[in-house]
């Protein structure tokens, strides 16, 4: 033993004893001390782990820490010394080690730091311990000092705790445990709901103050309801059977208990009775011998004998005795992670309870706090992945339960489609790059799926909301399924990542939902097309300008023809400047009355930049002095109203009112430079800048042409409006070109991009949406070899899984008159992976 470890072991044994006598545990004196110089060893532990490896083969963790919290929780010094140990050794192998290692050595220690982890979340099971911990966090935020920067160090500490300790993934096979039955993982959920550890959790994520634990809150809560699938929560009836709903669920989950305890107790006699056909009473040498006829030996003279029962002597094969051919492991494909597992009826029961109040009270708080999170970057690096889960897993929930779009209002907007949009994106191409490291690569697979996932829900929650009986959320889901429907990127998108999809890094189970997520949108966008005429906007073609003559390039202009355009361009910008002059007269007195109180602010928040725009945040400076000077000229629309009606004051009050507040909300975004005043500037002075604004020349910012259909959804996002937004069917021009055509009328985009010698245009027309033309794009291989490979297990397939295979495949075949699409062998295979006797609603 050398001299570290003899110190490590004298650091142990100084933290206390358990007395015998009185059957208490009793801390030495300077245990206090020995906690912190515990943490000091781990900052220093090489890359072997030694010292979290040896703590955890004295199972300081179980016999020493766990019994001071429970016995010391009064001694606050002590208690977060002891927190932030357990915080430290509980911390997953993976982020110990930095990934999986490779080594034969390494991997031994990992594996020994996986065995510690699971024996401390076994000792986590301790009403005492996680009372005492819910206990302090309920102190701290009950305490003046909350906001001081130590006590919300020591409430991070103890949800960064139950996080890794929910991480810990528990072995199975070590528990020989089956589905009904509390696993280690069901039995910390227990506890938690006992000591009331999850009400804490649901007081942070519904408390507005609170709001900066959102991304700690939705991480536990994904490691909480990993192993859960929401449709089967959702069907779980309740512990107290109130209404006759709840106990038709009941029974009918009875039923199906006891249906497929039948169906196991009849495959097991099948079975028995194949098992006894096979085996026979004689020994094996007595089988029997037979000539094979019209096949030969190896000497062709002679024919084949058979050694082996007659029943099987039909079935020969020369491959019976061969081995397959192993796959090399970086072709093998993904195995599923999350695979849900039925726990018993007591959890699931109040596991449904806990996410049914989190949905009614925290949700739209919870989603609203994260993803402003996500858009100034205050979470840390992926965290986003937990908010796309989230989202997936509550509306599931709530779609399976009891639809209420009301509670799932924060997420239902055009902006949350593409983001996922985006990040699905930005998953993939992380994944293609992570060339040497599979389990990263398969990491960016996941995160992915959960994108995948939130995706899907959002579109089968749009679909629920088309058949909801109130008229207004029938026309919200309208205008959504439109704006998804108007771009060419999501409808390609599905085909997309089905030409991209890779086996050896992406599971079945993503492959599974992306082909059920691609079977609802194709039936909400055949069913929409269909019922209403659904506008799509024509795709762009490259034009070149036309090369002049040899004549005409020689010959210049004349001089009186020079003159005469110089002086209608001077007669032109002399006519417009006196106009600028006469607008800004008009709106002066109203912009007046404002800046000194006279007449109230708009409450509407107007957001001077899109945090998800690909633009920069610098060149979103000079749109956002666009978009000023288009306000401040936008008074022109009340000379069409008479001198003498009150609307034209209102509407230039209203004006008004939008300039002030989007230049004092840029103020408070680009404050480093004083382009829109400094942050004490005067009244006056805030007068006459606004004066330069608006008599300023046009900006030009055709730079950013093609990004500036984020611009017009995301005004819109908030502008103040209700769950997506809404606008009469008949004003729904396209994005991009009715936000291009604004801009030019208001003098943001000039129209001057012939400059360049080769230019892309947008043809301003729009066509109807063609189906089948849009279908058309499925009829290839690369896509056809994605229901080929999940058609194989058709047996073990959901019954929706199966229905969107074949509607596709019959798509493709019958309704396209494609079958080149099909290759001879795939034909070829579908009776053997097809049963008999297949169910009508295919």
């Amino acid at each position: 033993m050398d001299y570290a470890e003899s110190r490590l072991h004298a650091c142990c044994s100084s933290l206390g004893f358990f007395d015998e006598a009185t059957g208490t545990y009793v801390k030495e004196p300077d245990c206090e001390l020995t906690c912190k110089e515990l943490i000091r060893s781990l900052k220093r532990e090489d890359e072997t782990r030694q010292v979290r490896r040896k703590i955890g083969f004295l199972k300081v963790f179980e016999n020493d820490l766990i019994s001071i919290i429970c016995n010391y929780p009064d001694d606050h010094e002590l208690f977060d010394s002891v927190i932030r140990l357990m915080q430290n050794l509980s911390s997953p192998a993976v982020l110990c080690f930095g990934n999986i290692p490779t080594d034969a050595q390494f991997r031994s220690y990992y594996l020994e730091l996986e065995r510690y982890l699971r024996s401390y979340k076994q000792a986590f099971v301790n009403d005492t311990l996680i009372y005492n911990i819910g206990l302090r966090i309920k102190t701290i935020l009950e305490s003046d000092d909350a906001e001081e920067e130590e006590m919300q160090l020591i409430i991070e500490r103890i949800l960064i705790l139950f996080r890794n300790i929910l991480h810990i993934d528990s072995c199975s096979q070590d528990e020989n445990r089956t589905d009904d039955d509390a696993s280690l993982h069901d039995q910390v959920i227990w506890v938690m709901k006992k000591t009331g550890a999850e009400a804490v959790l649901k007081y942070l994520a519904t408390n507005e103050d609170q709001s900066k634990w959102c991304m700690h809150v939705l991480e536990i809560l994904f490691h909480m309801l990993r192993d859960q699938s929401p449709e089967l929560l959702a069907s779980t009836p309740s512990a107290q059977i109130s209404d006759m709903q709840e106990w038709q669920k009941s029974q009918k989950e009875n039923e199906i208990e006891a249906k497929e305890l039948c169906t196991l107790l009849l495959k097991e006699k099948e079975q028995r009775k194949v098992s006894a056909a096979v085996s026979s009473s004689r020994h094996s040498r007595f089988g029997g011998s037979y000539y094979v006829t019209n096949l030969k030996a190896l000497n062709p003279n002679n024919a084949l004998i058979y050694h082996g029962a007659q029943r099987k002597a039909k079935y020969i094969s020369f491959d019976d005795m061969k081995d397959g051919k192993k796959k090399p492991k970086r072709l093998q494909p993904v195995s599923d992670r999350g695979v849900p597992r039925r726990s018993t009826k007591t959890i699931r029961q109040f596991l449904k309870e806990f996410v049914n109040e989190l949905l009614e009270h925290s949700f739209n708080n919870l989603m609203h706090a994260a993803s402003d999170a996500i858009k100034r970057e205050k979470i840390q690096h992926n965290d986003e992945s937990y908010f796309l889960w989230s989202m997936g897993f509550f509306l599931e929930f709530n779609r399976c339960y009891k639809f209420r779009p009301e509670l799932i209002a924060e997420v239902l907007s055009a902006q949350i489609f593409s983001f996922i949009h985006l990040k699905m994106g930005e998953y993939y191409e992380m994944m293609l790059q992570e060339k040497k490291t599979q389990f990263i690569a398969v990491s960016w697979a996941e995160r992915m799926h959960f994108a995948l996932k939130a995706f899907s829900e959002l579109l089968k929650s749009c679909e629920k909301m088309s058949l909801h009986s109130e008229k207004d959320v029938t026309r919200s889901a309208d205008i959504l399924k439109r704006n998804l429907f108007y771009n060419s990127e999501y409808r390609d998108l599905f085909i997309g990542f089905m030409q991209k999809f890779d086996h050896t890094k992406m599971s079945k189970s993503y492959l599974k939902d992306l082909i059920e997520t691609n079977h609802v949108f194709l039936k909400m966008l055949e069913d929409f097309a269909t019922k209403k005429k659904l506008i799509i906007k024509k795709k762009g073609k490259k034009k070149k300008k036309t090369q002049k003559n040899d004549s005409q390039k020689s010959a210049g202009p004349t001089k009186s023809g020079s003159k005469l355009a110089q002086t209608d361009t001077e007669k032109g910008q002399a006519q417009e400047s006196d106009d600028i002059e006469q607008l800004w007269d008009n709106i002066a007195p109203s912009l007046s009355a404002i800046l000194q109180k006279r007449l109230a602010v708009s409450e509407q928040t107007m957001m001077p930049f899109d945090p998800l725009s690909e633009i920069a945040l610098q060149d979103q400076k000079q749109i956002a002095m666009a978009r000023l000077q288009r306000l401040l000229r936008s008074v022109q629309v009340c000379e069409d109203i008479d001198e003498y009606d009150p609307t034209r004051e209102l509407v230039q009050h209203t004006t008004a009112a939008k300039v002030i507040e989007l230049l004092r909300e840029c103020r408070k975004v680009w404050s480093e430079d004083d382009v829109f005043g400094a942050q004490d500037v005067s009244v006056e002075d805030e007068f006459l800048l606004l004066r330069s604004i608006h008599l300023a020349p046009k900006i030009d910012i055709s730079q950013f042409r093609q990004n500036l259909g984020e611009f017009k959804d995301f005004e819109k996002q908030h502008q103040g409006l209700e769950m997506v937004n809404e606008e009469p069917e008949d004003q729904q021009l396209s994005e991009n070109d009715a936000l291009h055509e604004e801009l030019v009328d208001g003098g943001l985009l000039s129209d001057s991009s012939s400059a360049d010698d080769e230019m892309r245009e947008l043809d301003a027309n729009e066509q109807y949406f063609d189906f089948q033309s849009h279908l058309h794009q499925y009829a290839r291989w690369d896509v056809v070899r994605c229901y080929s490979y999940l058609l194989q297990f058709f047996k073990t397939n959901f019954s929706q899984t199966n229905k969107a295979i074949l509607k596709m495949l019959h798509r493709i075949a019958c309704d396209l008159h494609a079958r080149i699409a099909f290759p001879g062998v795939f034909v070829q295979n579908i009776p053997r992976h097809t049963p008999r006797g297949i169910d009508q609603n295919y």
